[in-house]
């Protein structure tokens, strides 16, 4: 078990380590963006994604082998059904296909769900110890996602995006649902067994009941992480217009001026 005063032992939220780790998480990401914008023309910008997709991939293989290599691994957590496990098979998906679904689910459903785990982790074990790093690889991997595909490749979610994440996270809880009732297991927190989620679960109330509330919680969230865009569009489009109308105007006006040939 983890010495509580050992700080390699046991992990402590908002401690040093949980800020080195939202640090290196943004880091990553933005160190990438910047990298993908500098290549944004050329050819080296597609084999940079097809790179990190495949480091991605693996690194995920590597955080869900060690599940299955151990014969004691309980099954309520060795699946990989977490929205956290989804999200990061999406990540190496989404950067080699570019396809915009995965980078829809990687956007709406790395920030607005899986980006929980930053504010409020659920670990107990520290840097020194294996669960700690197969907790937050994979998270510090879809931060560091969300933030290239903003900043690196310019994904700018839009209504319909959003429709496809809140249909998609609907059809996710309506299987999840009834498999963690069967089982008992707690995947995606939405599970009966109170015990087993993270304690902030419980403001949402009694089971099943609190599971309807979680995903209407996700839901919007996700459109408020929508409508900056929106706005920002907008306002763009608004100084584009503007502008334009300016310049008619002063055409206009210089074609007024301009004295006659004959």
């Amino acid at each position: 078990m983890p010495t509580p005063d050992d700080p390699l032992q046991t992990f402590r939220a908002w401690s040093l380590w949980h800020w080195c780790v939202i640090a290196a998480a943004a880091l990553i990401g933005v160190a990438l963006s910047q990298l993908r914008r500098r290549w944004r023309d050329k050819p080296s910008a597609r084999h940079l994604d097809r790179a990190l997709a495949t480091i991605t991939a693996a690194a995920w293989l590597i955080t869900q082998s060690p599940q299955f290599w151990t014969a004691d691994a309980p099954a309520a957590t060795a699946l990989p059904l977490h929205v956290s496990d989804l999200t990061a098979l999406a990540v190496p998906l989404a950067l080699w296909t570019s396809a915009r679904p995965l980078r829809t689910i990687v956007y709406y459903w790395g920030l607005a769900l899986c980006s929980l785990a930053f504010l409020l982790p659920d670990l107990h074990d520290g840097p020194a110890r294996l669960d700690f790093w197969l907790f937050w690889l994979p998270h510090v991997i879809i931060l560091g996602a969300v933030i290239y595909e903003v900043l690196g490749r310019d994904y700018r979610p839009r209504w319909r995006d959003w429709r496809f994440a809140a249909m998609i996270s609907v059809i996710y809880a309506l299987l999840i649902v009834p498999f963690d009732a069967l089982t008992g297991y707690g995947y995606g927190y939405l599970g009966p067994d109170r015990a087993a989620q993270p304690a902030a679960v419980a403001y949402f109330g009694r089971w099943p009941l609190r599971c309807t509330f979680i995903v209407l919680t996700g839901v919007v969230g996700m459109a408020l992480l929508t409508l900056p865009w929106l706005v920002s569009g907008i306002m763009q489009s608004s100084r584009f217009g503007a502008d334009l109308g300016q310049n008619g105007v002063r055409k206009q006006s210089g074609s007024q001026r301009a004295p006659s040939n004959e």
